[in-house]
């Protein structure tokens, strides 16, 4: 049999060529799929935290909305204002998901204030009324809800993480002669006075500073 001499496998060194294009190839393609996959997990990422923050300014409207000009008893007995600036700190409970376990920590009170609305079922006792507060502890925004309005030494609140990876927490408050302020109530201002409205101010990471405005009821 005589063997066509064009009719011949490739070469060691045609070989080894074809194999440095493929990788050529392969590590292309190889960067634009990482490439996509970083941006999408990146838009993932800032797509979750526009959903909280529009979810937490949804629920600060609506507090805000519904307050009530109604004054409480701290746990000490004294009066404080039916909304004012935080002055306490709370511990609350958090979980280490490197680690597995619980560990508390402590939240700075900003804002406290009533707030109408809560659900009474038919029959059951009680007001419509209730106490709440947000504070910040750990860069997160935390709202802190009592079951009741006159709280007495063992009244805990239930606290509930807003927002997460924030810095520069800030209230302000608009007083009815169109001046904003600080802290509320005024040195002249009743236990019964609200302002007219509350801006809300925080910083993100990549967003700057984040600022709205709260009609209060």
């Amino acid at each position: 049999m005589i063997l066509n001499r064009n009719c011949r496998g490739l070469t060691l060194i045609e070989l080894l060529v074809a194999l440095a294009i493929f990788a050529i190839l392969a590590s292309l393609a190889y960067g634009g799929l990482n490439s996509v996959l970083n941006t999408r997990e990146a838009v993932k990422e800032e797509s979750t935290r526009l959903a909280s923050v529009q979810r937490s300014f949804v629920r600060l409207a609506r507090d805000f909305g519904q307050t009530s000009p109604r004054a409480i008893r701290d746990i000490h007995g004294d009066v404080q204002a039916a909304m004012h600036t935080g002055t306490d700190t709370y511990r609350y409970e958090k979980h280490n998901d490197l680690s597995g376990e619980d560990f508390q920590e402590d939240a700075k009170v900003l804002i406290e204030f009533t707030v109408a609305g809560k659900r009474v079922l038919p029959g059951q006792q009680g007001s419509s009324l209730q106490r709440i507060a947000y504070a910040v502890g750990d860069k997160e925004l935390l709202r802190l809800s009592w079951a009741v309005l006159d709280r007495a030494q063992d009244s805990k609140p239930y606290v509930t993480v807003m927002l997460s990876d924030i810095d520069k927490l800030a209230f302000r408050y608009l007083a009815g002669d169109g001046e904003w302020r600080d802290d509320w109530p005024g040195i002249d201002a009743s236990l019964q006075e609200l302002p007219v409205a509350v801006e809300v101010s925080f910083e993100v990471e990549k967003w700057g500073t984040v600022r709205r405005v709260f009609s209060v009821s």
